[in-house]
């Protein structure tokens, strides 16, 4: 991240202090920065205009035209800016900081990669630092490690729990750099977190997104006539110990059959979303989801779990450092869930608990030397003494 980004969000940050920076106000202010990017992709903004304009409905009625012009011309950002416009959440900022953020927002000199840095560096300092928004990043480095696991170049990929779109943003980097289009689809429960994570998405060159609102686990947004849709490559790091309240009916009656493996404890979502992974992917895809231990090896969840475990289609468990999430300390695991297993009715098992870089007193990161070290494990199967081993299923259906 280089200086003068980081330096211009801290200034805005300071002009915001005092504000209660909530979803909300993260919106607004990320549809600013909307501006100062769209400028760099062509887009007139009369920036002497602005400066002249002393009165603040005034200033507004620009502000709202400037985004019906920006939706207009990127029809992908019709939905954040509609709501933007129809719930007044410009107002939701105080008149005199909204004026000043224009016009340093206006006129600092960013290229369009000076603007992606600028959103992502501010939504990394806003969920660190506010009180009224939490948004569970996952962290870079998993980010990193699952999508190299995936390795999804072209085709689609889809996030069921995307929130702000942080791990589809990279798998659509990912296979750019591959030379390949990837077809992205998420969805999310929260429409704030969809509008900030679509403006994310476009501030990243990222205009083929696929978006769907509402709960994954009772209503999945995207079908194929009477099925679910297919996808090739599936990651999802989902709430962790999340307490479900659905209907048994919801489950058992699944039209999609997601749940056919069994009815998980109500304590836990967590093999819900597996169970709606190993559903959701293609015959030759692959899928990666973030598991916490006690899901793994839980007594209430061993039915479910031996019912997937005999379906063979996970290959591999990677038992993470601690320390890796912001917001918790929970043991973690990766599972890569594949239709179309290299060693069939085995599972690699990989400890990484040990491989953890220290970032500060509380906080640790996967280095990418251990990213490319566990990739390499994953990927040959390898088998290494106190590090990786390959388990027969039938040693792991009644534990």
């Amino acid at each position: 991240m280089n200086n003068k980004v980081m330096h211009f969000n801290h200034m805005i940050l300071d002009m915001l202090r005092g504000e209660t920076l909530n979803y909300e106000g993260l919106e607004a202010l990320l549809s600013l920065y909307l501006i100062g990017y769209v400028r760099q992709l062509g887009q007139v903004v009369n920036v002497d205009e602005f400066n002249r304009t002393t009165d603040f409905k005034e200033l507004e009625k620009k502000l709202l035209d400037i985004f019906e012009d920006i939706t207009i011309k990127y029809p992908i950002l019709e939905v954040p800016l509609e709501e933007l416009t129809r719930d007044r959440l410009l107002e939701k900022l105080n008149k005199e900081v909204l004026e000043n953020l224009v016009k340093t927002i206006i006129d600092v000199p960013f290229s369009k990669y000076d603007w992606k840095d600028a959103v992502e560096d501010l939504i990394h300092k806003v969920s660190e630092t506010s009180r009224y928004i939490d948004i569970a990043q996952t962290p870079e480095s998993l980010n990193k490690l699952g999508i190299e696991i995936l390795d999804p170049v072209g085709g689609s990929f889809y996030d069921g729990v995307a929130g702000t779109n942080g791990t589809a943003i990279y798998a659509s980097k990912y296979s750019r750099l591959k030379g390949e289009e990837l077809d992205i689809y998420v969805q999310e429960l929260s429409p704030k977190l969809i509008n900030i994570g679509i403006i994310r998405a476009f501030i990243s060159g990222i205009d083929n997104i696929n978006v769907y609102i509402g709960d994954t686990l009772l209503k999945p947004g995207f079908k194929d006539g009477n099925s679910l849709k297919a996808f090739d490559a599936i990651m999802m790091d989902f709430p962790f110990a999340q307490s479900w309240k659905y209907d048994d009916n919801d489950l058992i009656y699944d039209k999609y059959s997601r749940y056919v493996y069994g009815k998980p404890t109500k304590s836990s979502t967590e093999w819900l979303y597996i169970s709606h992974i190993i559903k959701s992917l293609s015959e030759q895809g692959k899928g990666l989801a973030m598991v916490t231990s006690s899901s793994l090896f839980n007594t209430a969840t061993q039915n479910i779990r031996e019912n997937i475990i005999k379906e063979d289609v996970i290959e591999a468990i990677i038992e993470l450092p601690s320390g890796l999430f912001s917001y918790t300390n929970i043991a973690v695991n990766i599972m890569v869930i594949n239709k179309n297993k290299k060693i069939k009715n085995k599972i690699l098992f990989i400890n990484a608990k040990e491989m953890a870089t220290s970032v500060s007193r509380t906080k640790k990161d996967l280095s990418d030397e251990s990213i490319t070290t566990l990739v390499e494990i994953y990927r040959e199967m390898k088998e290494i003494d106190e590090i990786s081993k390959l388990i027969d299923v039938k040693e792991l259906e009644s534990s």
